[in-house]
């Protein structure tokens, strides 16, 4: 069987535990059909109880996998609420951040302690899993040497709604000014993926130069320069609480304003390159990695 890990990361600023005043869960792991009914409760995207639902529902569909939950750094209850659960249902890895950091830094410190895996899966802590998709995703791998990412369908409740997608591609290279961030590439929100670990040994982990958005919109260049594919997984779906991990700092969510000029430029820069055809894994390595 394939060794996969499963690294989520959390953080809230915000103190809903204490907000709210009340305990929508125990701290022991939930069955899954339990899980699936707090989808229709408006207090299932609370935290840390939908953290919980999210480490539950991987847990209960896929118990093989090595899952890691990392925060940094999140309210003193939310953190209690987490440890509460890690000591009482078990089966997963906790690691407490002692300051701020991107998620990305986390992503990769996971990568480099599991690189012995074979797949790496990021799954945000406000996506549940109903089915296991994982085990669809990597007949899709085995299938296809060039696969590289896979991206389950992702939506609140409706199937047929791949949620996942962004706008774009746009078939036109290179794209003249005025720019559209959204039609540069084929982009998937990453709110949930998989990764052949070969991809992230070629990079030596995931984009770094930004904090949390953005990273997504450069993975199918990433793919193409060392002639892999990324692709959709219709037979597979997850459901994902729609801003359930949303956070704001300074006026900007996910740090999107402070970051959205670097952005514009390196993917006006990404663009040009591939259009010149010289876009190769060192070019990209050079922009999207920081030390």
């Amino acid at each position: 069987m394939s060794k996969i890990v499963c690294f989520v990361p959390t953080y809230s600023p915000v103190d809903e535990a204490v907000r709210n005043g009340i305990s929508t869960r125990p701290f022991t792991r939930l069955p899954q059909n339990e899980i699936l009914a707090r989808l229709q409760n408006s207090h299932g995207r609370d935290k840390p109880w939908m953290y919980m639902d999210a480490i539950d529902s991987i847990k209960n569909v896929r118990p093989d996998i090595q899952l890691v939950v990392a925060d940094a750094k999140s309210t003193e209850s939310i953190r209690a609420g987490l440890s509460s659960h890690h000591m009482q249902a078990g089966g997963y890895i906790l690691e407490f951040y002692n300051d701020r950091q991107s998620q990305w830094k986390l992503f990769n410190d996971v990568y480099k302690a599991h690189e012995d895996c074979d797949y790496f899966v990021y799954s945000s802590s406000d996506v549940i899993w109903p089915a296991d998709w994982v085990a669809e995703a990597t007949k899709e791998f085995e299938k296809n040497p060039k696969l590289q990412i896979l991206f389950p369908l992702v939506s609140c409740g409706d199937g047929n709604i791949p949620c996942q997608v962004a706008k774009g591609p746009r078939d036109e290279d290179p794209i003249p000014p005025p720019y559209d961030p959204h039609g540069k590439a084929p982009v998937l929100n990453a709110y949930v993926m998989i990764f052949r670990m070969d991809f992230l040994r070629a990079y030596g982990g995931y984009p770094n130069v930004f904090r949390n958005c953005f990273t997504e919109s450069f993975l199918a260049y990433m793919c193409q320069a060392i002639g892999g594919e990324m692709r959709l997984l219709p037979r597979g779906w997850c459901w994902h609480w729609s801003l359930g991990d949303k956070w704001e700092e300074n006026g900007s969510h996910y740090y999107f304003n402070q970051e959205h000029a670097l952005f514009q430029t390196i993917i006006n820069s990404v663009q040009m390159a591939q259009g010149a055809g010289t876009l190769t894994k060192e070019v990209l390595r050079k922009k999207l990695y920081k030390a």
